[in-house]
């Protein structure tokens, strides 16, 4: 009985005990919440405490001074944080600017408790950043290498963005550039570890982006050798760079490893970047591959491969870059190569006889360049074993044809072209020896030709002028052409000559259409000058006739007007044929007619003609 009753009283509850027990619950509820509140929510700060920390890490690690014009926010969860509002940062005295930002930063745990509050991550948003480059040389580089060598702090963060950003950078000699919806993402775990850098940007209404950016800021401040991995597309095109980077006491890098580089347009691309390339205006789809190397300002590629449309070259290359104006150097060579496009310019610009053949565009940068082919084309004209030679220098574009050959024939060239857009001074050399006339009819389009034989060729030819028309009007020079064992197709002054000596047949001429008059040795010399080419000397030797040539082409309208007079070699009568050819060159208008009873009168140099 006493064990029941001791057993009922101890399960009667204390009502001062549970009175007790329910306060300090809502005690330590409050207290929760109130805690959870001052971690989770932001609280406005003074100029004091975090704040003062945080400008106090900015000096010390970044060297930059941070001016805070806005509010300043603290919040603990899910990690201690800090919000600035309407910032100014400078740094480098004064060469780089940040206004109008919006720093969000992390704050380590670990330093927070030991009261220093120091910055693990760093966001930068809307920050409008200026760099001033102008005035900068080799002394302001190296003095600022020293100072990034002096500061050997731990705490550097280790991530620093910058969202929907803007920046403006001033250059020496250059306009600005100006880069919109900046955004950068950068990592730094340690100060041993390296950096590694992704971003995108719009310049010039086009997006740049990295994908890819790295390199060892501890090696490159210790005087050592860095690795380094650069991805970056732009305007449909892609570099891919890796390999290592060194910088010596007077901060000149020297870098050396792989590079690969393709673009759709190089010809876009160098318009859009407004950078100086030789040619790049006449050049499209390109890639470029091999092993490079740089110093100073020369990068060399001792074995590349370039890559023009479906074509391959492959050999050494170096591009000098400078302020005034750039400049590249090779030697390459390749199987097959296409040129076509390379005289579209030269083209176009007859087309407008009025207006002036500038270089502007082509030599904006030095070149130097030889090339070798196999087998090359203009057109459908094939060529074997080419040799070409391109230099380019101000006010200077020389273009030499070692040698080509045209089916068993050798071309050779040169073309000269020098002085200011005002003054303009051409020189043109050619020469070929046993080429087929029909190999080179059929290669530039003209179809079936209406004379072939094997040509030996010299021609000369000078002007100059400010335009293309005053071109052509002062132009001067000697033309030399021999063709032998020919044919003139289409037409047989022998079966003329034979049917007019031996009858009086009405329709003559007509039984001469369609055949063909063979020849051992047809001979023009030509005068040229003021642009009007005069035959001095022109002579057909066919098997019993022969033909004299008389006549004019004018390289200002580019028409033609001669006249051929033809007669059998022992004719009993005087009857000969004259053919005669006037018009533009493409498109001439041919007449026949029979000379009757006219014996042929010496002319000056010993020859006849009626």
């Amino acid at each position: 009985m006493l064990s029941q009753s001791r057993r009922g009283k101890n399960k009667q509850r204390n009502p001062l005990k549970v009175s007790m027990s329910r306060r300090l619950v809502l005690i330590c509820s409050l207290v929760g919440l109130v805690l959870a509140a001052f971690a989770i929510l932001p609280w406005t700060l003074s100029s004091g405490g975090p704040e003062a920390m945080v400008i106090r890490q900015m000096r010390r690690d970044y060297g930059l001074l941070v001016d805070v014009k806005g509010q300043s926010t603290l919040a603990f969860l899910p990690t201690p944080r800090i919000k600035l509002e309407n910032i100014s940062i400078e740094g480098m005295d004064g060469r780089i600017r940040v206004d109008g930002a919006t720093l969000r930063g992390e704050i380590g745990l670990w330093s927070w408790i030991r009261g220093r509050g120091e910055l693990t991550e760093i966001a930068l948003s809307d920050a409008k950043i200026t760099v001033d480059l102008k005035g900068t040389n080799d002394d302001f580089w190296i003095n600022e290498a020293a100072r990034l060598r002096l500061r050997n702090s731990d705490t550097t963060a280790q991530q620093l963005i910058i969202a929907n950003g803007s920046a403006t950078i001033h250059r020496n000699s250059s306009p600005d550039v100006v880069l919109d919806a900046l955004n950068v993402a950068l990592d730094w775990p340690d100060k041993t570890a390296p950096i590694s850098l992704l971003a995108s940007t719009l310049w010039k209404g086009e997006r740049i982006s990295i994908s890819k950016a790295d390199l060892l800021p501890s090696a490159l401040l210790a005087g050592k050798p860095s690795p380094f991995n650069l991805t970056m597309a732009a305007m449909e095109s892609q570099i891919d760079l890796s390999g290592t980077i060194r910088f010596n006491r007077s901060w000149d890098a020297t870098v050396s490893g792989k590079s690969s580089a393709k673009t759709a347009s190089l010809r876009n691309l160098v318009k859009w970047a407004d950078v100086a390339l030789p040619l790049a205006p006449l050049v499209e789809a390109v890639a470029i591959d091999g092993a490079f190397t740089t110093e100073k300002n020369v990068v060399s590629w001792p074995s590349v491969r370039i890559r023009l449309g479906q074509d391959s070259l492959e050999g050494s290359l170096s591009f000098r870059a400078n302020d005034n104006r750039n400049g590249i150097d090779g030697t390459l060579a390749t199987e097959n190569l296409d040129i076509t496009s390379f005289l579209h310019p030269i083209r176009e610009l007859f087309n407008e006889r009025n207006s002036t053949p500038s270089l502007a565009d082509l030599n904006r940068a030095d070149l130097d360049l030889r090339l070798s082919a196999s087998s090359s084309r203009i057109g459908k004209l094939q060529m074997a074993d080419m040799a070409l030679s391109l230099l380019l220098k101000p006010d200077r574009f020389e273009a030499s044809l070692s040698r080509a050959n045209i089916d068993r024939g050798v071309a050779k060239g040169k073309l000269l072209v020098t002085g200011p857009v005002a003054a303009r001074e051409i020189r043109i050399q050619g020469s070929l020896d046993n080429v087929s006339i029909a190999s080179l009819a059929s290669g530039t389009g003209t179809g079936m030709p209406a004379v072939t034989g094997l040509a030996q060729a010299q021609l000369t030819l000078e002007s100059h002028g400010s335009t293309v028309a005053d071109l052509l009007s002062q132009s001067h020079g000697r033309l030399a052409l021999t063709i032998t064992n020919g044919d003139i197709r289409g037409f047989s002054i022998l079966e003329a000559l034979r049917q007019a000596n031996t009858s009086a047949t009405a329709n003559i001429l007509e039984q001469a259409k369609g055949g063909s008059t063979p020849f051992s040795n047809a001979r023009i010399v030509m005068s040229i000058e003021a642009g009007i080419g005069s035959i001095l000397d022109g002579t057909v030797a066919m098997n019993g006739a022969s033909s004299e040539l008389r006549g004019s082409v004018s390289l200002i309208d580019q028409t033609m007007s001669f006249n051929s007079f033809s007669f059998l070699n022992k004719a009993e009568n005087r009857t000969g044929l004259v053919v005669g050819a006037d018009g533009p060159w493409n498109a001439p208008r041919f007449t026949t007619h029979i000379l009757e009873d006219v014996r042929p009168a010496p002319l000056p140099n010993g020859k006849t003609s009626p």
